[in-house]
């Protein structure tokens, strides 16, 4: 098995897992956000910057894009998290990402 580091952003967190944002940069100056899956049972707010370490795991999955094609892509997972918080959320970005999702009723 391949163990992965990520420093990452918490975009969203879900039951037993969060989605993270991984910032890459590209030698030629341009950069993207790589999505991680984390499962953990940790409860960490929307926000945070974590250092994870753990097993990678990837899966090919198919999404529709914009213009209304199938496409292929990989979802990047990592199990057995070892999570440790580098920069704690903003009380003000946790209220805010709470006030942004619906109502539950």
């Amino acid at each position: 098995m391949a163990e992965v580091k990520v420093k990452g952003t918490v975009k969203r967190a879900f039951g037993k897992g969060l989605k993270v944002a991984e910032l890459v940069k590209l030698p030629n100056g341009s950069s993207f956000d790589r999505n991680w899956t984390v499962w953990t049972s940790e409860d960490i707010a929307e926000g945070t910057t974590l250092e994870i370490m753990g097993t990678l795991s990837v899966k090919q999955s198919e999404y529709v894009n914009r213009d209304g094609e199938t496409k292929t892509g990989l979802d990047y997972m990592i199990n057995d998290a070892i999570i440790q918080v580098l920069t704690p959320a903003s009380p003000v970005a946790a209220a805010q990402a709470a006030w942004s999702n619906e109502a539950p009723f």
